[in-house]
Formats: C-alpha cells, sequence, structure tokens
C-alpha cells in the first residue's frame, strides 16, 4: 500500500479539499474587492475627465488688435474657451452696465448711415434672445469702446450664464465682469 504525502502529516483528502474551498472564497471576495475598487477609480477618472472637458463660456473686455484705426478700441465679447461646444446659451444679466453699439442712424434719409450708441447691455440682442452654440474657441463681440483717457467710466456687470454641452450636461454659472466705457460722440 502506498502512502500519499498528506497521509505522511496527517491530513485527509476531505481536508485538502476543504482547504481548497477556503482558499477559493477568500480568492474570489479579494478578485471581487479589487474589481470594484477598480470600477470605482475608473468612474472618478471618466468623472474627471468629463469635468475637464466641457465648453466654458464666459464675457471679456479685451483690446482689439485687428482695429487698425486710432483711437485704441476693446470689445466686449462672449467666448467659449473650452473644449467643447456650448448649446442653447442663455444670458441674464443680475447688475447692469452700459456698452457702445452701432446703430442705424433713423435721421438720415436716403441712405445707411451707423452711429454710436450707449446702451445697457441687457438691451444687446445677444443678452435678449441667447446663442444657439458656441464652438470652442469662438467669440461673439457684443459692443465696444473706444479709447479716450480723459472720458473714462468705470462699470461692473454681473451676469448668469445658463448653457449646456452636446451630452447635455448643463451648466449654471454666476460671474462678474469689470470693465470701462468712454461715451460718444468721441473726441476728434
Amino acid at each position: 500500500m502506498t502512502v500519499g504525502i498528506f497521509d505522511r502529516i496527517g491530513v485527509s483528502a476531505t481536508d485538502v479539499q476543504a482547504l481548497s474551498a477556503i482558499a477559493s472564497v477568500l480568492l474570489t471576495i479579494v478578485l471581487v474587492w479589487a474589481t470594484l475598487r477598480y470600477a470605482r477609480d475608473t468612474r472618478r477618472m471618466v468623472d474627471e475627465t468629463r469635468r475637464q472637458h466641457r465648453p466654458y463660456l464666459y464675457l471679456l473686455y479685451q483690446h482689439d488688435s485687428s482695429a487698425t484705426d486710432a483711437p485704441t478700441v476693446y470689445r466686449l465679447m462672449l467666448k467659449n474657451a473650452g473644449d467643447r461646444v456650448a448649446q442653447d446659451a442663455t444670458i441674464r444679466v443680475l447688475q447692469d452696465a452700459p456698452i457702445v453699439e452701432y446703430q442705424q442712424d433713423k435721421n438720415v434719409k436716403n441712405e445707411v448711415l451707423w452711429k454710436a450708441v450707449v446702451v445697457p447691455v441687457s438691451s444687446v440682442q445677444v443678452f435678449r434672445e441667447g446663442v444657439k452654440s458656441l464652438g470652442p474657441g469662438d467669440v461673439l463681440y457684443l459692443g465696444f469702446s473706444q479709447w479716450y483717457r480723459s472720458a473714462v467710466e468705470h462699470h461692473t456687470l454681473v451676469y448668469q450664464l445658463e448653457y449646456r454641452d452636446g451630452a447635455g450636461v448643463k451648466y449654471d454659472e454666476r460671474l462678474t465682469l469689470g470693465y470701462w466705457i468712454c461715451r460718444p460722440p468721441y473726441p476728434n
């Protein structure tokens, strides 16, 4: 009769099967724990990636280097600094401020002539109607001012932007922009 290794150390085949079953259960528990942890970490990375890759709309007031005529021109712009398209954007003015825009001069007959007029920012078309979409890096010009040191007025515009990305994620941000304007008629 042949004596097996387990018989020599006093372990029966049933004991080996029981130990094997316990080891299998423990390894399964460890595998389930590792899988759940991996799934949780992956979800966190996906959420962080989504947070970073999004549209980001805001207003800015910036020197327009493309304007070649003197004096220096500054423009109020809506910009998408994100890397996704912003859709269905609405801008609600919480604290209004003036800006200069060109409007057709109704006093001139038989030709179209434009004049610079100071208007509340909230009356600009984009603020009244919203923006259907604005791509990454795109800019909408909303108004302007020309620089005359003697005629500067400082203003603060408080506004709320609501928009969504292509996946339907909604963004709602309240922002403040400080800027200045010089009222027309401009000195010659």
